[in-house]
């Protein structure tokens, strides 16, 4: 990750829970999808890459 996304990552919880009011419960259903959805996208780009690969080195 980049610099800005790592700055900012730690300070979500809190602009959610104190400007937008949410609670503890909706931060961490957030941020549940959130790396539920990182981790379907690595898995996907990993497939693709392995795909790609064939097609490359096979001839």
């Amino acid at each position: 990750m980049d610099v800005c996304s790592e700055m900012v990552y730690p300070l979500m919880p809190l602009f959610l829970s104190n400007t937008l009011g949410a609670s503890k419960s909706i931060v961490r259903q957030i941020e549940g999808i959130a790396e539920s959805t990182a981790s379907l996208l690595k898995q996907f780009s990993g497939i693709l890459a392995d795909q790609r690969r064939r097609v490359y080195f096979s001839g």
